[in-house]
């Protein structure tokens, strides 16, 4: 009988009890009682059966997936926690999710990218969804939503992204004045990936001339501070970037502050030109920010000059006679004019040359004897058409009265002479100064006007002071040190306002600043650095 149920066993088959021999079961009670248990339904398994899941016996009818119940007897399977998954389902449920945001598991043949896996074919561009030839693509931060995805109402609707408000009805945009005022949320940014084309159209530097996307090829940077900055491949990061082609072309650099001139503000800046040396005509390049504040009226400039004289006599130039500042007369002029005043020549793919001459005349007047006079005319000449260093000098020097005699002494015997000539009791000479005008460049910006003149006023402060002839380095360097001072060299400037002396904005000067204490010239840059450290030893 079995031992369970003490059932009879004489018509039924029956299973020897596993501790005594002696003793059995029937097949229900060692079905129900001693039978291993099924892993899904928890009946004892016997008879044909799978076993699975680190040893746990299955019917075949309970050996199926979790989730969607499909049979997995003789096909594969995957354990999770215990349990028994087909391959789709374990996918769909617990895989890493596809980097592109459709929300599928990542299985098979993956693309691992920005550190993310991706599916096949998933790994597309961000913005016009396309592939990516020979798998080149260019990494950016795109702006993303809640959910972290790249922002399409970031992109241009003409650029291979949809517009969100092309998207949204007007109902839907209508603001409801009954609800409060959504806060305004903090941007995120993702990294997403773009093929060349559309990182070319939406994201790469472009020319700050010619705005063509500097992609793939080499170009420079422009520092304002510095004018022509370095020009490596890589372009470094500072300044604007310009592609080698308007680099070549004259008049796409400002020559007020120093700045790329756009290809609007190229067009406008074609009324200004200067004849180069090498023939034909330069554009003087003005970008639109120097054009809105441009001085094109002798009326302003001279107002301008006034307000100089005024600045630079309370920062130290004091005792300046009249002639330096009142009575001096400003001219606006072109640049061909302005140069062949100078005795010099416009050069080079920006047109460089003169921004403002000064025109002084120097005479004698007084009585001497005729051979006398003679003498002391041309010692007086010597001084004044030689600098200290035997360079002919820019200011141009006349006397009416009497006419250049021949060579006929070394030049230190004509000054011994000349010297012996004004120690006579019957000679009475003295020397008469006149400032004839300043001209300066029309149409430059009120900044750039503003530290032209002040350099003029520099030339005129050293003529009406009657300072001696200066090496032109000196003389130069000083005069720079007149236009660095206006520029607000050395002054303080109050953090709320921003505002210096000379009425501009502080990063306007600032840049004008740095490009004079960098400049590369042995005239003017190192002239004006040496005048710059006389004055700091002087503890100006």
């Amino acid at each position: 009988r079995c031992s369970l149920c003490d059932a009879s066993l004489a018509s039924g088959t029956f299973v020897q009890m596993p501790n005594d021999e002696k003793k059995a079961a029937c097949a229900s009670c060692h079905e129900r009682e001693l039978a291993a248990k099924c892993g899904g339904c928890g009946r004892g398994v016997v008879g044909d059966h799978v076993v699975a899941l680190r040893g746990t016996p299955f019917h075949k009818a309970c050996f199926c997936c979790t989730k969607c119940r499909v049979s997995l007897v003789g096909a594969k399977h995957v354990p999770h926690e215990g349990k028994a998954w087909c391959a789709e389902c374990h996918v769909a449920a617990f895989a890493e999710r596809c980097g592109c945001g459709c929300g599928r598991g990542v299985t098979g043949d993956v693309v691992v990218a920005l550190g993310k896996r991706f599916l096949a074919g998933h790994f597309n561009c961000a913005e016009c969804r396309g592939p990516f030839p020979d798998g080149d693509f260019m990494k950016v931060d795109l702006e993303t939503r809640n959910e972290g995805r790249p922002e399409d109402v970031a992109l241009s609707p003409n650029r291979g992204a949809t517009s969100a408000s092309r998207r949204t009805s007007r109902s839907a945009n209508a603001f409801d004045w009954t609800k409060p005022k959504p806060k305004p949320t903090a941007r995120a940014f993702v990294a997403a990936a773009v093929c060349r084309a559309c990182y070319a159209s939406n994201h790469a530097e472009r020319c700050a001339c010619c705005a063509v996307p500097l992609v793939g090829c080499r170009f420079v940077r422009v520092d304002a501070s510095d004018e022509r900055a370095n020009t490596n491949s890589e372009g470094g990061n500072k300044g604007e970037a310009m592609c080698l082609k308007c680099e070549s072309e004259p008049g796409n650099l400002c020559d007020d502050c120093g700045r790329c001139v756009s290809r609007v503000d190229r067009v406008r800046s074609l009324e200004k030109t200067a004849r180069r040396e090498s023939g034909g005509l330069a554009t003087i390049g003005q970008c639109g920010s120097c054009r809105s504040t441009a001085v094109r009226s002798d009326e302003a400039a001279k107002a301008i000059f006034e307000d100089v004289a005024e600045t630079l006599e309370s920062v130290g130039a004091r005792d300046a006679p009249p002639a330096a500042s009142r009575d001096v007369v400003v001219r606006l002029v072109e640049a061909d004019y302005l140069a062949s005043a100078a005795n010099k020549r416009h050069r080079g793919p920006s047109a460089e040359g003169p921004r403002g001459v000064t025109r002084t005349k120097v005479e004698l007047r007084g009585t001497a004897p005729k051979e006398r006079w003679t003498e002391i005319v041309d010692g007086w000449r010597l001084d004044r058409e030689t600098n200290e260093e035997g360079r002919p000098a820019n200011a141009i020097f006349s006397s009416d009265d009497v006419e250049r005699s021949a060579p006929r002494r070394s030049p230190a015997t004509t000054r011994r002479v000349a010297e012996t000539a004004l120690a006579r009791p019957d000679v009475s000479v003295r020397e008469r100064r006149f400032i004839k005008d300043v001209l300066l460049l029309r149409g430059m910006s009120r900044t750039a006007t503003g530290a032209t003149l002040a350099h003029e006023y520099g030339h005129c402060y050293l003529f009406a002071r009657a300072f001696p002839s200066l090496p032109l380095k000196v003389e130069e360097g000083v005069c720079e040190l007149f236009a660095w001072l206006w520029l607000g060299g050395g002054l303080s400037v109050p953090a709320a306002t921003r505002a210096t002396v000379n009425g501009a904005d502080e990063a306007q000067n600032a840049r004008r600043r740095a490009r004079m204490e960098k400049r590369q010239d042995p005239v003017y840059g190192e002239g004006f650095r040496d005048a710059k450290k006389a004055l700091e030893r002087c503890g100006g």
